[in-house]
């Protein structure tokens, strides 16, 4: 946040174009106003990479944004894609919160860990088979609070090397309704749900 809150004071004017305004930036300029985020020399080029395709392909800030609201979806997630330094989570995350769009629930670390050690995703699920199993289960008009609370609840509760229900049932609001797959309440271990799964596979056959 104070990456993208300097940024913004310097390159995002109220009346400038921040597309152009990121494509002209001195690479060595920019990188010093997001050094708050890391990796701020990586980051740096590929924003005024970014910024300098966006220019040339959709014209300027206000193309590129409609262009993001109003495509198709899967061209506008595709498209994003393409861009270098632009992974499926931040894709994602432009459609929903940038583009407005219902329906579109971004995974990270924290989403992925929690949705296959709940059951709500296969234990061996990647990032994008969890995307698919959310999109799917979760109403359209909830896919942006969850994707945030499901962050907050792995920040809060459910760590990857110490999930809360290790001190309890009491201990995790969730505790209920989640499968707890590959956390031993017993021994008080932890392994990856995929790691987990693997294990039971064997043993049955």
């Amino acid at each position: 946040q104070p990456a993208h809150d300097e940024l913004m004071a310097r390159y995002g004017g109220d009346d400038a174009d921040l597309a152009r305004a990121l494509a002209d930036a001195e690479q060595s300029e920019l990188a010093e106003t997001i050094r708050s985020a890391g990796l701020y020399n990586q980051k740096s080029e590929m924003i005024v990479d970014a910024a300098a395709e966006i220019v040339e392909e959709f014209g300027s800030e206000e193309g590129f944004d409609e262009f993001v609201r109003k495509g198709e979806p899967s061209e506008v997630r595709d498209r994003l894609l393409d861009i270098r330094g632009v992974g499926p989570k931040t894709a994602d995350c432009v459609l929903l919160f940038s583009g407005g769009r219902g329906g579109v629930f971004p995974v990270d670390t924290h989403v992925q860990r929690i949705s296959r050690r709940m059951g709500l995703a296969p234990a061996d699920a990647d990032h994008e088979t969890v995307r698919e199993h959310l999109e799917r289960d979760v109403p359209a008009e909830k896919c942006g609070f969850g994707h945030t609370a499901m962050i907050q609840f792995g920040r809060e509760y459910c760590s990857a090397r110490k999930p809360a229900c290790l001190d309890g049932p009491e201990a995790c609001p969730l505790y209920d309704l989640c499968e707890r797959v590959g956390v031993d309440e017993v021994s008080e271990t932890v392994v990856d749900p995929a790691e987990a799964a693997g294990s039971a596979s064997s043993m049955d056959g």
